[in-house]
């Protein structure tokens, strides 16, 4: 009796292992060929952040691929560093796109994601609910996420030259906390009639050309 339940217990472990085998096939060829260029992508760009990371982590210099990257950010035993990043300058590295592990950094006071010719912000932006600063200048966003309405200690917000054709109002209402919006450079298709008395009302500041400028900033 008990060869035959060795030899079943075997049998049983084959039988999983070739299903585990065979549902790793169906997922592989399930990933379409965008799926791969996709994940390519956002690994290409989480390692062009890593840099910064790095820096402001106060690690050594080590070059770690995509997916190391991410067990980094995941294990608990880095959380106090990962934490302690309060400020990440990620200007002007060619990201064309924003990874969604950007959501990690709760902790971030100041993000510099300017003259970067990324399309759009990832929803994991929303995750960063302490941050004062946000510039997103000189890239090539169209609109802003809903889930922004988050960044409710957010202070200042950059969207010059980009390719925004009109002002996200709705967002920035439910952003209480703002006070600086540059929009300099913008092709925006109109402007809300009632933008100056909101600006005023709410303490806000608006930068666009002349006729909304209440002071305007060197770029």
């Amino acid at each position: 009796m008990e060869k035959k339940s060795e030899e079943s217990t075997l049998e049983e472990d084959n039988i999983t292992q070739h299903r585990q085998i065979v549902k790793k096939k169906v997922k592989i060829e399930e990933f379409s060929d965008e799926d791969f260029e996709m994940q390519k992508l956002l690994d290409d760009n989480l390692e062009k952040m890593w840099n910064e990371i790095q820096y402001y982590a106060g690690l050594q210099n080590l070059i770690k691929p995509a997916n190391e990257i991410r067990k980094w950010l995941n294990d608990p035993n880095n959380q106090s560093m990962v934490n302690k990043i309060t400020v990440l300058e990620l200007s002007d590295l060619d990201l064309q796109i924003v990874p969604p592990e950007i959501g990690e950094f709760t902790s971030l006071l100041y993000l510099d994601l300017a003259k970067n010719p990324f399309t759009c912000l990832p929803p994991e932006i929303g995750k960063l609910i302490a941050l004062r600063e946000l510039h997103c200048n000189n890239t090539y966003i169209s609109s802003l996420p809903e889930e922004m309405e988050n960044l409710k200690n957010l202070k200042e917000l950059s969207l010059g030259s980009t390719l925004m054709t009109e002002l996200p109002i709705k967002i920035i209402k439910k952003l209480t906390s703002l006070k600086h919006v540059f929009i300099e450079k913008n092709n925006f298709k109109f402007l809300p009639e009632k933008i100056e008395h909101l600006i005023l009302k709410k303490g806000k500041e608006y930068y666009f050309a002349k006729r909304f400028s209440i002071t305007r900033r060197r770029i």
